[in-house]
């Protein structure tokens, strides 16, 4: 058994989402305010409501563009009501009143859960089977937060805003201050609904959660969310556990904000694993008589030391006169509290030299914070997992064991949280049995985690703008359709019959997918994203960036390496990210003829681009040099993403192929005045010392030079930038790029505005 399917509608952001949930693990990925930590909320309030740890609605957890609707249905539905109960013949009220209803509730906080079932499992899920077949592989519960009575409502809101319109008279007839009075009676609550259900917490009083028999196919329709489909209990309460680790995890010196104290998180994690597995084990040996023994010697030896140190405090009180006649006398019985011990920061200790001597024992608060998250989380893993098992009936063990972690890198380093996110499974499943499931969901802003996941599992939330609502979606990456005309031009002289179909079998996809998993990057959690070519760029750029945009720096900006013979197989997967993305790539000139040999840039000649980026962009597998310098700015602009090249004339038909001759060009004279420079970079200061101007032989002379050693040139550059103390020009291409972003990011922020 397990959850395949999450249907998330009018919780926060999370408007209307379906997220599909791997058999394993899920790890949600995203930007800041993209909806992950949205998503576990809304699981955990559905999921577990009857839990004790489990968390009440309010009235922010509705969609907050949903609440002015459900005000005018409620106000309309009010009306509908006080009529209904005046007239006589009603039947067009009530059908008016119902249809309206059904709009009102479709507004409401819902999940729903979808739920993949083997065949001996049935008979746990008998309930939810919507019809008698052994065929069956799914069932589905639909959960909405609704009005228990609408009557009840009605009656008090008004009843509230009678009072309120009370006020508001006797506001009018006390003060002459009209325009004072005006601001004051538009304040007096409750202005609307939702002013009055936030009011004491109403929300909880007046709603509750309803359980309805739905339909697993989201092809097929659903069923009517009706009194005929309601469970009279939660029908999931005996299938689903659910456990969860907030991102907090007391990591604060405020112990009332914290579950535990941040110097105590794992003596009190380990107390509460004790006193649950060991302390009220009923199966008691031969240890469990040493631990009483020892226990109740030490209570009567510190008992006799302390009534000698309590007769020597207390007898001066006996020239007060007491104890008098029919007072107590005082006296102390220590209490050995094993629990209480575990939980004294002194009784969990780390050994830094990992030898038996006590003298160098730390307490737990002096080991790092990233041991103590690690351990801590292990704890509270082992606490859930063992929890869940300990039933006398197997049968009251439940089949499903939903486990959610919020960002589990807070303190933790790098290796440790690759170590985790491979490792976590095996600790959730050591000791399940194989009857039992459980899924693991994690959120997580750490490229670590998520370059070590695996890419099946990795589900995209992103921020989207509809109609002016700030809303979020999901995307589960390994769908992003790709093109299906990508593959493998290379010709094999072995191929046997259907070898290179089979090479060539989504091999756009493939190549993504394990670029993906292989390549370091952030791209999940970017602001902007930010295509290169090689190291030269990747070393260089940053610095242009900054040298030309304080907004972009405050940015999260990823720089991703890739190379224009490849970035175009990425352009479906960044279409569905829908984050900006700025392509910086070569023109790469080739001979238009012949053998299509490398050449420098000119107009007017028949050479074209042998970039396979720059021919998806335009959609020309020939496309000329000629066109491609005359090309505006909008026609390298598509939606979210635009390109960028080399295509200014320096002079005298002088023109670039490359990042690395470019940018020599646009900084001559900083060329000139470099004193420790080779390779690269020194051939470039020599023919800008020999030519006084810019011609077509200069980038002729350049483009012969320019070779693979990039990573030292672009180290050249950087040193000479310190040693001369005169920062470098960007590129005018690249600068064009960097104002498009620019604008993109503003546009975004211009329109923002959250919950």
């Amino acid at each position: 058994m397990n959850i395949s399917t999450i249907q998330i509608k009018n919780f926060k952001k999370l408007q209307d989402v379906t997220i599909p949930i791997q058999k394993d693990q899920s790890i949600f990925v995203g930007a800041n305010n993209s909806g992950k930590t949205t998503a576990f909320e809304a699981i955990s309030k559905f999921l577990k409501p009857e839990h004790k740890e489990g968390k009440r609605f309010d009235v922010y957890d509705f969609t907050i563009y949903n609440w002015s609707r459900i005000d005018e249905l409620f106000n309309e539905l009010q009306e509908l009501q006080s009529q209904i109960s005046k007239e006589k013949d009603v039947k067009l009220l009530l059908q008016e009143f119902n249809e309206k209803q059904k709009e009102l509730e479709e507004l409401f906080p819902s999940l729903k859960v979808v739920i993949d079932i083997e065949e001996n499992e049935l008979h746990r899920v008998i309930d939810l089977i919507p019809k008698l077949d052994n065929n069956i592989k799914q069932v589905a519960v639909y959960q909405r937060y609704e009005p228990k009575d609408y009557i009840e409502i009605f009656e008090d809101y008004k009843k509230a805003c009678d009072e309120a319109k009370r006020m508001k008279e006797i506001l009018d007839e006390s003060y002459q201050d009209r325009e004072r009075i005006d601001n004051i009676k538009a304040e007096v609550p409750p202005k609307n609904i939702k002013d009055f259900l936030e009011k004491d917490n109403k929300l909880n009083r007046y709603f509750t959660i309803r359980y309805y028999l739905a339909n697993p196919s989201v092809e097929d329709d659903e069923f009517p969310h009706e009194a005929i489909n309601e469970f009279d209990i939660n029908p999931l309460k005996s299938l689903i556990e659910v456990d969860e680790i907030n991102a907090q995890r007391g990591l604060t010196d405020n112990e009332s904000d914290s579950e535990f104290k941040v110097t105590k998180r794992i003596s009190s994690q380990f107390a509460r694993y004790h006193k649950r597995f060991n302390e009220e084990n009923q199966d008691l040996d031969e240890h469990d008589g040493a631990i009483m023994y020892a226990k109740k010697y030490a209570e009567h030896t510190i008992g006799e030391r302390l009534r000698d140190s309590l007769t020597s405090l207390i007898t001066p009180l006996e020239t007060l006169g007491y104890p008098a006649f029919g007072s107590p006398n005082i006296d102390v019985e220590p209490v050995i509290d094993i629990i209480k011990t575990i939980e004294n920061e002194g009784n969990i200790l780390f050994n830094p030299d990992n030898n038996k001597s006590k003298d160098l024992l730390l307490p737990e608060s002096s080991n790092g914070l990233g041991f103590q998250n690690l351990i801590y989380i292990y704890l509270k893993l082992q606490y859930f997992c063992r929890s869940r098992l300990l039933m006398d009936n197997e049968e009251e063990i439940k089949p499903l064991h939903i486990i959610l972690i919020e960002e589990p890198e807070a303190h933790l380093h790098a290796q440790a949280q690759k170590v985790f996110i491979d490792k976590a499974m095996d600790i959730i499943t050591k000791d399940q049995p194989a009857s039992l499931n459980s899924q693991l969901l994690l959120s997580t802003h750490s490229s670590y985690i998520a370059n070590e996941s695996k890419f099946n599992n990795l589900l995209y939330f992103k921020r989207e703008l509809n109609k002016d609502n700030h809303l979020a979606k999901v995307v589960h990456l390994s769908d992003v359709p790709m093109d299906p005309r990508v593959n493998y031009m290379r010709k094999y002289k072995d191929d046997e019959v259907g070898e290179k179909e089979l090479r060539n079998y989504k091999a756009n996809e493939r190549f993504v997918k394990k670029y993906l998993e292989v390549a370091e990057h952030d791209l999940f959690f970017a602001d902007a994203i930010i295509l290169i070519e090689g190291s030269a760029e990747r070393i260089l750029l940053p610095q242009m960036m900054k040298n030309e945009s304080s907004y972009l720096s405050s940015k999260f900006i990823t720089f991703f390496e890739v190379g224009g013979a490849y970035s175009h197989l990425f352009f479906p997967w960044l279409e569905a990210l829908e984050r900006p993305t700025l392509i910086i790539t070569d023109i790469d000139t080739v001979q238009g003829s012949g053998n299509k040999t490398k050449t420098h840039t000119t107009i007017g000649d028949n050479k074209i681009s042998k970039n396979p980026t720059i021919w998806k962009w335009f959609n020309d597998n020939e496309i000329t040099i000629d066109n491609l310098v005359r090309y505006k700015n909008k026609d390298k602009e598509k939606d979210n993403m635009r390109i960028t090249y080399q295509y200014k004339d320096y002079g005298e038909d002088a023109y670039s192929r490359t990042f690395e001759d470019d940018f020599a060009l646009t900084n001559k004279e900083l060329f000139k005045e470099m004193s420790k420079v080779k390779g690269l970079a020194q051939k470039f200061k020599d023919i800008f010392i020999k030519y006084d101007n810019i011609n077509e032989d200069v980038t002729e002379k350049l483009f012969e030079y320019v070779d693979n050693t990039k990573t030292t040139f672009a180290l050249d550059i950087l040193f000479n930038e310190l040693a001369l103390d005169q920062p470098f020009k960007t590129p005018t291409y690249i600068k064009e790029g960097f104002t498009w972003l620019e604008q993109q990011l503003k546009k975004e922020n211009d329109k923002s505005g959250d919950q």
